[in-house]
Order: structure tokens, then C-alpha cells, then sequence
């Protein structure tokens, strides 16, 4: 079974990495269980996964419309969309669709606007944006 280790947020400083201040002491005490033993660090920027409101806008407004026209289910449809639009992962030797809970809030903001031009080529119908008047009630 493997070990499950603490990951730590900050911000780099003048090339030093500084905890963000909720996890300081705690980043400091984990430090000094690690004196002099031979440690891997990861550093990368963390970007901000898709919101709940484009989750929310995604299933409620731009695969419903979708699936009311092609009588599909959102879920057949998101299954057919990741397929179509989403890079591929290999996963024990299988290239499968990358999940859409991992992607940043412009990457999902991208692959929302690669379906919705598909559905006017293809379909022909216009899905709103996001921004634009919609029954909200309809995807809170």
C-alpha cells in the first residue's frame, strides 16, 4: 500500500516558496520530519478546475437542449463529447477520454464552445451562451 503525503499551496516569493498562511506552521513542522533525508519536491502552478455554475450550465442547459432534439440522454451525450472533443489519457494501456472534472475553468469554457458550435453545424440549433437570457431556474 502506498503512502499518502501532504501537498502544500503557496506562491513563490524571490525564488523562495512560501506556504499560504493557514498551512505555515504545519509546512514547517512537516519540513523538520524530513531533516536531512533525500525528498522529492513538485512544484506547478495550480490552475482553478471548471465552476459549478459551467457544470451547471453545461448539464442543464447546453446537453438537455442537445438531448431534447436528439432524443438522446445527457449522460449518452457527454459520453459521445468527451469522445469527440477531449484529448486521450492512457489508462493501463487503454487511450480513453480525459475526464471533464479535471479540466481548468478555460479549458471546459473551450470544449463547452466546441459542442455548441457542433450542435449549430450539425443540428442546426442555437444553444445560449452562458451569459446570455436563460431561464436559470432551469440548471440551478
Amino acid at each position: 500500500m502506498s503512502k499518502i503525503y501532504p501537498i502544500f499551496r503557496g506562491t513563490i516569493q524571490n525564488g523562495q516558496f512560501v506556504p499560504l498562511p493557514d498551512f505555515n506552521d504545519l509546512f514547517k513542522f512537516y519540513l523538520s520530519t524530513l531533516e536531512k533525508k533525500l525528498v522529492e519536491c513538485i512544484i506547478k502552478p495550480i490552475h482553478k478546475r471548471r465552476s459549478l455554475s459551467q457544470n451547471r450550465y453545461y448539464w442543464g442547459v447546453v446537453l438537455q437542449i442537445i438531448s431534447e432534439v436528439t432524443e438522446h440522454t445527457p449522460e449518452e451525450l457527454h459520453e459521445v463529447f468527451k469522445e469527440k472533443f477531449l484529448n486521450k489519457i492512457e489508462v493501463m494501456g487503454t487511450l480513453i477520454p480525459e475526464s471533464t472534472t479535471r479540466l481548468s475553468k478555460k479549458e471546459f469554457s473551450e470544449y463547452i464552445d466546441r459542442i455548441r458550435q457542433w450542435a449549430l453545424d450539425f443540428l442546426g440549433i442555437q444553444i445560449p451562451a452562458p451569459n446570455e437570457a436563460v431561464d436559470k431556474t432551469e440548471f440551478v
